[in-house]
């Protein structure tokens, strides 16, 4: 037997034997979901697998034509070809953006109030929109008092954070009846502008509104451009 059939046997045995692990896909995944192309020893460490093993499984892949290597001085990185589902998926960030962008530039012509037109947008959605299930949407008997809203603030806040591929939420500060929460865009496909967080503010009164009582509010206090970042008022209606 020739040593190219011993080699071909020896890898296949090799790919019989961690499938079971499913390393294969683990590879592929990992690939399809960073931002960047990744060499042999960052796959390796994202994995806690050996350099060897990754090595063998990116062969196999440029056989079968799923990824591309390209050499960028002493370094190989490994990039994933994209499938006809994949290309038009990216058709999907740039599209939202422009509308957005084109939105914020045509609105006020046609618009009284675009923020509050946003707003009533974000809270017809909510009757469509479909939440991971959790406490945060557990209805409770009663409305929410002065007490309780520091609690609802973290379960809030730990709730936007379950989407950290595209936001984090942290605690800004606290008043006595209100608190501020700070939403920062981490996706760099896609562009959250001011008018999707005034859209967020009419969708996330909504829910809280129809699960956790009638005198929360949750009003936009501003947004920096800069940082990509949305700043949140939550808070308790006093009584009149």
């Amino acid at each position: 037997m020739s040593n190219q059939n011993l080699s071909k046997e020896a890898e296949q045995g090799f790919f019989k034997n961690n499938l079971k692990r499913n390393i294969r896909d683990d590879i592929l995944h990992l690939l399809k979901i960073s931002r960047y192309a990744l060499n042999v020893t960052k796959i390796a460490g994202k994995l806690n697998l050996s350099r060897n093993t990754v090595k063998n499984y990116l062969g196999q892949f440029e056989r079968e034509g799923l990824i591309r290597v390209q050499e960028i001085g002493r370094a190989k990185l490994c990039i994933l070809l994209k499938g006809k589902e994949d290309q038009l998926a990216s058709l999907i960030p740039p599209f939202y953006n422009n509308f957005f962008e084109v939105f914020d530039r045509i609105a006020p012509v046609y618009l009284e109030s675009p923020p509050d037109f946003l707003r009533e947008l974000g809270k017809e959605m909510a009757e469509l929109t479909v939440w991971p299930t959790g406490p945060l949407i557990t209805p409770e008997a009663g409305e929410i008092t002065i007490d309780q809203l520091s609690n609802l603030a973290f379960e809030f806040i730990a709730f936007l954070n379950i989407f950290g591929n595209l936001f984090h939420a942290e605690l800004d500060q606290s008043m006595a009846s209100a608190i501020t929460l700070k939403i920062t865009s981490l996706s760099a496909e896609y562009r959250f502008n001011e008018s999707l967080f005034q859209i967020w503010a009419g969708l996330l009164e909504a829910k809280l509104h129809k699960f956790r009582g009638e005198n929360i509010y949750l009003k936009m206090l501003r947004f920096e451009k800069e940082t990509a970042s949305c700043y949140y008022e939550l808070g308790i209606n006093e009584v009149k």
